[in-house]
């Protein structure tokens, strides 16, 4: 017998048709700890082959082995319950909790943590590459399971992250086309929602390129009239109870200020009187985006803007395409690259040179224009 197996008290046994292997482990509250495994083989010398390579990564690995046990499911409440809630804000708690809980990935529920490996997760990012997924959707899905992974890692669990070795579908890591609104579609979705509670909400991402949360966690505190100016200070988001509530920005660049354009200002001026002939009341804590029996509107009932736009005026849309039409047109029409950045919040004007330069039609044929003459 191997001496290293003799050394730590291990040997095999036949259990039915399988071997299981043993060993000593290390003593818990000076207890002895006996490991036991099965080996999944009817072969006594792969048995014994295994038991070999379990005490080498139990030993020099100093992995705590008896953990290692835990399923899929275990490790993620694990996650979510010492690292999320205890490390990130309320609103990254739900998010991941929401997709942990995504039938995706809850497939992975069957296995063992250690039991999963890259194939597993590479069957995941395939399919969904192939059903229709966004690129955005697919890359997070793949970034969250790895963050799962990554933890379990620092909390000795397992040896390796599963999902360093998956590869993304190559039509994904092309770069992705955004698609602002045209002019005249604009106008169709404003007329559309004309003296309603929803066409403040239009008019705000519009002409000021605020996030959606950002949109919804706007108080009248932050909106001044009188300068025409908008603080971006707040953020709309759900806590682990997904009840709404306000938190600061994730980033610091997200907090800014922005000036209010003249149509933006007249709507919110609308808005104000919208809400006294509504008898809603509105002092410097109410939210400047309500319904007309004041009730806020939130980052979900935002969606129904979203159905109303694709089923009834038959545009493709989202209230991100809001923001986006935003940033293309002041860039098509010369804004600065650096004050575009800026009033978007981005951390970096290099997001805002890989989202929005060239990706036009119209700065495409400006650019072909310059170059038609360039020498001329």
């Amino acid at each position: 017998m191997n001496k290293l197996v003799k050394n730590y008290g291990g040997g095999v046994r036949k259990r039915g048709n399988t071997y299981h292997y043993y060993f000593d482990g290390k003593t818990i509250d000076g207890k002895r700890n006996k490991i036991e495994k099965s080996a999944k083989t009817s072969n006594k010398s792969e048995a014994l082959k295994q038991l070999e390579k379990a005490i080498e990564e139990y030993y020099m690995s100093e992995i705590d082995f008896t953990l290692s046990d835990i399923s899929f499911a275990e490790a993620r409440e694990k996650f979510l319950s010492e690292y999320v809630a205890n490390d990130l804000k309320d609103s990254t708690y739900t998010n991941y909790k929401q997709k942990l809980n995504k039938p995706q990935i809850k497939v992975l529920e069957i296995y063992l943590l250690k039991d999963i490996r890259a194939k597993h997760i590479q069957n995941i990012i395939d399919y969904m590459a192939l059903n229709g997924f966004s690129k955005n959707m697919v890359k997070n899905t793949l970034r969250t399971i790895s963050s799962l992974f990554n933890f379990c890692i620092r909390a000795e669990l397992i040896k390796d992250n599963p999902c360093d070795k998956v590869v993304l579908p190559s039509k994904l890591t092309q770069p992705e086309r955004k698609v602002a609104l045209t002019n005249k579609e604009v106008k169709r979705i404003l007329n559309r929602f004309k003296n309603t509670h929803w066409y403040l909400s239009l008019m705000l991402p519009l002409y000021t390129g605020m996030r959606r949360g950002e949109c919804c966690g706007l108080r009248w505190k932050n909106v001044d009239l009188d300068k025409g100016i908008i603080y971006v200070r707040e953020n709309l988001t759900q806590d682990k109870g997904k009840k709404w509530i306000i938190s600061t920005p994730k980033t610091k660049s997200s907090i800014r200020t922005i000036n209010i354009p003249l149509p933006l200002l007249e709507a919110l001026k609308w808005q104000l009187e919208r809400n006294k002939s509504n008898n809603v009341a509105t002092n410097s804590d109410t939210h400047v985006l309500v319904r007309d029996n004041g009730s806020i509107i939130t980052n979900d009932t935002l969606k129904y803007l979203s159905r109303v736009i694709n089923y009834d005026l038959g545009i493709k849309f989202n209230y991100h395409n809001l923001r986006h039409t935003y940033a293309t047109l002041l860039i098509e029409k010369g804004a600065n690259i650096k004050d575009v950045s800026v009033l978007l919040g981005h951390a970096s004007i290099k997001t805002t040179m890989d989202i929005y330069v060239n990706n036009t039609d119209n700065m495409r044929d400006k650019t072909l224009n310059i170059l038609n003459t360039l020498y001329e």
